[in-house]
């Protein structure tokens, strides 16, 4: 994919977040880059699979992905915004 730019990956992950919390849901919290997937977002762990899930297929970055986040302590999981995700994607792409 050609010219990631931050703006475009935010806005696509934020269609991802609407579509695992439900737009029902997603239009009571506020997403922004600093958004924490669960103490803000309040996703459970088969939401944060499925985000995930999206962001590999949509990326086309399965492998890189997924030793990005087992490279991570379970605090830091649990701590990792929006924006930690779009960094990651800019970088990698």
């Amino acid at each position: 994919m050609d010219n990631l730019n931050e703006q475009a990956v935010f806005a696509k992950l934020t269609s991802f977040i609407v579509d695992v919390l439900g737009e029902d849901v997603a239009e009571f919290v506020e997403i922004s880059e600093s958004s924490r997937f669960v103490q803000d977002l309040e996703m459970d762990s088969i939401q944060i699979i499925a985000f995930a899930e999206m962001v590999k297929k949509e990326y086309d970055m399965n492998k890189k992905f997924v030793e990005w986040i087992a490279k991570k302590s379970m605090k830091k999981i649990i701590n990792m915004s929006v924006g930690d995700v779009v960094t990651f994607i800019i970088d990698h792409q």
